[in-house]
């Protein structure tokens, strides 16, 4: 059993991991800031005879996560949302595979989470013509803006969760046209009050609102404010990037 905090804490959470395949494995968790995906926490513990439970607190309701384990040399990871409350998550590595871990779990954010993830995948593989080559994703742009909008819509069946807070966030950092930001911005709109008003909801309007500002203030000729942004790889875009555009 593991148990931490922090002075900014007002979320607690428990972490239930069991296993079939990887008891008495050392395995890492990250727990992520959800804006610029920097590990906030980082845990390390045995999964005794299959089964390990963390106690924590949070700043906010979910949060972005992996989990990490070596095996043969090679270290693979697993990411989930971990909520505010109970998770109780089973994590495995099928046998004679070393690329993949295998996580299920009751937490409804990971359900959201999955939802999102699936949606993208079953529009690639309706897709007429091959995406994948040598086993990398190559999206044309028309394909990668009808996923996001059905995304988006989907999302919006969720306006209460705050893991749809998330995964806009991921969106939203993967964007720099102003019609795709008014699309996350539209889609920010239907969530509830508390979601819109928590810091990551104003963090997503007040970037893409400063975005669509300067890129017209850019069109017409006026000054624009300097601005750097992290984006969805954690790398460093700045509107600077943007001149004579």
């Amino acid at each position: 059993m593991t148990c931490y905090g922090s002075a900014f804490s007002q979320y607690k959470f428990v972490l239930d991991v069991k296993t079939k395949t990887l008891s008495d494995n050392k395995i890492k968790l990250n727990i992520f800031n959800n804006r610029n995906y920097i590990p906030i926490k980082i845990d390390s513990f045995i999964l005794e005879k299959g089964h390990h439970i963390i106690y924590g607190e949070l700043s906010q309701p979910s949060n972005f996560a992996s989990l990490i384990v070596q095996k043969n040399g090679k270290f693979i990871d697993q990411n989930f949302v971990l909520d505010s409350g109970r998770n109780v998550i089973t994590l495995d590595l099928p046998v004679g595979k070393t690329r993949n871990l295998v996580l299920t779990s009751n937490a409804r954010g990971n359900f959201i989470f999955n939802d999102l993830n699936n949606l993208f995948n079953e529009t690639v593989n309706r897709y007429k013509d091959p995406v994948r080559v040598k086993g990398y994703l190559y999206l044309p742009e028309n394909l990668k803006d009808s996923i996001v909008l059905l995304q988006l819509k989907r999302l919006e069946t969720y306006p209460n969760d705050f893991a749809s807070l998330i995964y806009l966030s991921r969106i939203s950092r993967a964007v720099i046209e102003p019609i795709q930001v008014k699309n996350n911005l539209a889609t920010l709109t239907k969530f509830n009050d508390d979601l819109k008003n928590s810091i990551l909801g104003k963090q997503i309007y007040t970037e893409g609102t400063d975005l669509i500002k300067n890129k017209i203030a850019a069109s017409v000729g006026n000054e624009v404010k300097t601005f750097s942004v992290s984006d969805i790889d954690n790398k460093v875009f700045s509107n600077t990037e943007l001149a004579g555009q």
